[in-house]
């Protein structure tokens, strides 16, 4: 995994392919265009997956729900 895969959290929900151009969506399965940055698939996720990245992320962080009020990383309101 590289530098950039690191600093984002959209490779949480997506495997990179052995072609290195493109990407799978581990929540549907769905193949994109790998660019030089994450945007393609953060707009996916918040086009297609936006309850369960939602859901995702409070999981992960383990907040109680009244604290987390605002945008998270994905841009989705909660």
């Amino acid at each position: 995994m590289n530098s950039s895969q690191n600093q984002s959290k959209a490779w949480r929900y997506f495997k990179k392919q052995n072609n290195g151009q493109t990407v799978t969506c581990k929540l549907c399965g769905r193949s994109i265009k790998l660019h030089s940055s994450t945007t393609t698939m953060h707009q996916h996720l918040n086009s297609h997956h936006e309850k369960e990245v939602v859901e995702m992320e409070r999981s992960v962080h383990q907040e109680p729900r009244h604290q987390i009020i605002g945008k998270n990383h994905f841009g989705v309101r909660y």
